[in-house]
């Protein structure tokens, strides 16, 4: 992946066009009211009975579900945090390190992103970006499947600060 094939835009994770779209979860892979997940009530029940089969995964590692309903085929799990939603710059790396691995088990040309780690973490925004396009970027020196990624965000600023990053990257 290279800087040419990663896009920003505001808005819904679910509305990207991607193949495959990443949630940030707690490691116990716990979809209840007070355990962090970004789909939240939106996940899908095949997903999370595909998650209670699996079960505990490590904090800084991933595992990929179906999709159930959803535009995309494959959701990629990226646990960050324990039951505590809190999580660390490490974590946030390597669970995206670990996702962005998977796309090639599973053939996945694209993938839609959302902030990870701005509701998990005290990490200034700007470091975010900067920890996630670094990943994405490095993820081009693998022999990879990936070719797009669409990074969802919240609001326009996240939006100049992810192209800030990227073009200083």
């Amino acid at each position: 992946m290279n800087k040419e094939s990663i896009y920003f835009e505001v808005g819904d994770l679910l509305d990207s066009p991607a193949e495959a779209i990443f949630n940030e979860v707690n490691e116990d892979l716990i979809f209840s009211p007070d355990a962090y997940s970004t789909l939240r009530e939106k996940t899908p029940d095949d997903a999370i009975t595909e998650c209670l089969k699996i079960g505990r995964i490590p904090i800084g590692s991933a595992t990929v579900t179906s999709a159930g309903k959803l535009k995309a085929n494959h959701v990629i799990h990226a646990a960050t945090c324990g039951f505590d939603g809190k999580s660390t710059e490490q974590a946030i790396v390597e669970s995206l390190r670990h996702g962005l691995e998977l796309t090639k088990e599973f053939e996945i040309k694209s993938v839609a992103i959302p902030e990870i780690g701005r509701e998990t973490s005290d990490i200034p925004m700007k470091r975010l970006a900067e920890l996630l396009l670094s990943e994405c970027l490095r993820h081009n020196d693998r022999d990879i499947t990936l070719e797009t990624a669409y990074f969802r965000l919240v609001d326009e600023k996240s939006v100049q600060i992810f192209q800030e990053c990227l073009r200083h990257i």
